[in-house]
């Protein structure tokens, strides 16, 4: 059982200990209400402690570096580009 499944059942056994005013017979929705809360409490309660504990992991240094840059071979020649700039003198308007 999980985290949410037992907060579910503390939810609705909640609810049907103390916001419900409905008789049915032969079943006592007080009591159905107090054993799911019970239920979903001790289900919280051992998957915090016993199912879900959390790893200790102290002093433990992590570095996340970039892999190497490799140089690779260019297929094409590059040819050096002309760098032509052409201004025009024109008189305002």
């Amino acid at each position: 059982m999980g985290m949410r499944v037992s907060v579910f059942l503390v939810c609705v056994g909640a609810i049907l200990a103390v916001g419900t005013d409905v008789s049915v017979s032969g079943v006592d929705l007080t009591v159905v209400g107090i054993t799911l809360v019970g239920a979903g409490a001790i289900g919280l309660l051992m998957t915090l402690l016993v199912w879900d504990p959390r790893p200790q992991v102290a002093g433990v240094q992590r570095s996340y570096a970039d892999p190497p840059v490799v140089e690779r071979p260019r297929l094409v020649e590059q040819r050096p580009m002309l760098d032509e700039r052409r201004a025009y003198q024109d008189p305002p308007p």
